[in-house]
């Protein structure tokens, strides 16, 4: 494109000017450009040069950008793709999401149940401690019951032990007085009192050792289950003959569950 500057001072046509596209930059610009004095084939021609040129450039830049319309526009179709897929997936997590939000909702709820049930055992358990303890503190008064009849048994123990000692020393006293009393007597009083004894248990049987006493102060006969054992004691003034150990202390004892030997 070109334009006429008008007449010169000689009266003739003046400079052409012209647009050129120029580069800056990168960017394409047009600018004015002064061709100067031409005739008129040679402008003509200059004209069609540059306007082809101009075109051949257009048309170049035309295509370029073709090209990278093209270009962009395969790529933003891409872009397009990406996103597309991009968009399912974050549907896909969002599902996936929401699916999660659920199960932790209800592992939550879960959680909340457990914990209920967790407190309600925790009371349950302490309502059981303070049974036990309750149970151990009467456990405890029964063992300290038990330990004080323990003790009461062990007593009444010793005493019977020593009312037993007590007792066999009396009768062991009153044996001995009874064997010296026996060994003062006559041969043959003793051997006379002996077949009546002998006599009398040929006739009777053994019995449980008793002891009889009527009104004229006159004593029975004695007789011990234990073989050998006899005792039989004459009144008014008589003598006794012991020939063996027992008595009816012997037998009271044996009773208590005691037993004591006397050789």
């Amino acid at each position: 494109m070109s334009v006429d500057s008008g007449f010169n001072s000689s009266g003739q046509n003046g400079d052409t000017i012209c647009l050129s596209m120029v580069w800056a930059d990168s960017d394409k610009r047009w600018r004015l450009e002064r061709i100067g004095d031409a005739t008129g084939a040679d402008d003509a021609a200059e004209k069609i040069n540059h306007l082809t040129l101009q075109l051949n450039m257009a048309q170049t830049e035309t295509n370029e950008k073709y090209s990278a319309l093209i270009r962009a526009q395969e790529k933003l179709g891409k872009k397009e793709a990406e996103l597309t897929v991009k968009e399912e997936e974050l549907v896909q997590k969002n599902v996936e999401l929401l699916e999660a939000e659920n199960k932790l909702k209800a592992k939550d709820e879960d959680l909340i149940g457990k914990e209920d049930q967790l407190a309600h055992m925790g009371d349950q358990l302490t309502s059981r401690e303070g049974e036990l303890a309750r149970a151990q503190k009467v456990i405890e008064e029964k063992d300290a019951e038990i330990v004080k009849l323990i003790e009461q048994l062990a007593a009444n123990e010793r005493e019977m032990k020593r009312r037993y000692e007590e007792l066999w020393v009396e009768h062991r006293i009153k044996l001995e007085k009874d064997r010296e009393l026996s060994n003062r007597e006559g041969a043959a009083e003793k051997i006379q009192t002996d077949n009546a004894v002998n006599h009398m248990l040929e006739k009777q049987p053994i019995a449980a050792p008793t002891q009889k006493t009527n009104n004229d102060n006159t004593h029975g006969v004695t007789w011990s289950k234990r073989a050998g054992e006899q005792s039989v004691i004459s009144g008014g003034g008589s003598r006794a003959i012991t020939t063996s150990r027992s008595t009816g202390l012997d037998v009271k004892l044996a009773g208590l569950g005691w037993d004591f030997d006397d050789s």
